[in-house]
């Protein structure tokens, strides 16, 4: 099947999770996290070699992402990154274990409920993650807007 349509309905569905969120419904931060992976950063495995199968890699392999300013105004920044280097981006306030934005999206998919559940105890994720989810989604949706029907 075409991963355009996959793109489409997966930006369509954090457009509908975000009004959701707005609503009251914070949860939904999970699905979020989830359809991010699947257009920015999800990977398998083919005898023991990792695979990039992220849907945005798959349509525009080139793809450059607006830097998301970490300083207190939250502004976006008017510079692209290409996507390697925006999934590396480090998270604020993770300087003793940089958190990037690849694996916030990755650890809230696998342990938060995302695609899976993992209650272990020492799980450690950083400030504010939620919004930072929420704040990404909002970020993607206007860099792929052209894919939005």
């Amino acid at each position: 099947m075409d991963p355009t349509i996959y793109l489409k309905d997966s930006l369509n569905i954090i457009a509908q999770s975000l009004k959701l969120i707005n609503s009251g419904q914070t949860f939904f931060y999970r699905v979020i996290a989830l359809q991010l992976r699947l257009i920015l950063c999800d990977t398998m495995r083919l005898h023991d070699e990792v695979i990039d199968i992220s849907l945005i890699r798959r349509i525009e392999p080139n793809i450059q992402l607006h830097s998301i300013l970490v300083d207190a105004d939250r502004t976006i920044d008017p510079e692209t990154l290409s996507l390697e280097n925006w999934l590396s981006t480090p998270l604020p306030g993770t300087k003793d274990e940089p958190f990037t934005i690849c694996k916030l999206i990755r650890q809230v998919c696998d342990t938060d409920g995302g695609a899976h559940v993992d209650q272990r105890a020492n799980l450690i994720f950083p400030p504010n993650y939620r919004e930072w989810i929420i704040r990404l989604a909002g970020s993607v949706l206007s860099d792929l807007k052209k894919y939005q029907r």
